[in-house]
């Protein structure tokens, strides 16, 4: 939910402002619950193709589920981008994501073969790898 306040399908750019979400599912997959809430007051980014890049401003999250944890921040830079692994017919996704503010998350997955970590009080910092068909 929010405002839209510029999206380029041409050349992958868009700005929203007053973002939220909230999430509550069952996962057959981990045979788990996920719960999320999540908001911001303005994003601004591009994404195209396999890569992507967001900043967002003023925020929080919170989740529950394989991936657990929480944050508040001033601003958050979000990356990521999805790679071929060569001789295989898998892809690696590497995510990475630096923000000002307090945050704290695990995600762990073997079924899905994905490990992520961040902590931060301050300015923090996070990657997840993630393996995928």
């Amino acid at each position: 939910m929010g405002a839209i306040i510029y999206d380029s399908a041409k050349n992958g750019a868009y700005v929203k402002s007053m973002v939220s979400s909230y999430s509550n599912t069952w996962s057959k997959q981990t045979s788990s619950p996920k719960t999320e809430v999540l908001g911001h007051v303005a994003e601004a980014g591009y994404s195209k193709g396999k890569t992507s890049a967001s900043v967002k401003v003023m925020g929080a999250s919170a989740s529950v589920g394989v991936k657990t944890g929480g944050e508040a921040y001033l601003a958050k830079y979000e990356a990521n981008t999805t790679i071929k692994i060569p001789f295989t017919n898998k892809k690696i996704t590497i995510s990475g994501e630096a923000s000002i503010g307090f945050s704290a998350e695990v995600e762990f997955d073997v079924k899905k073969a994905r490990f992520g970590v961040k902590y931060g009080n301050g300015v923090g910092l996070g990657v997840t790898f993630d393996i995928s068909k």
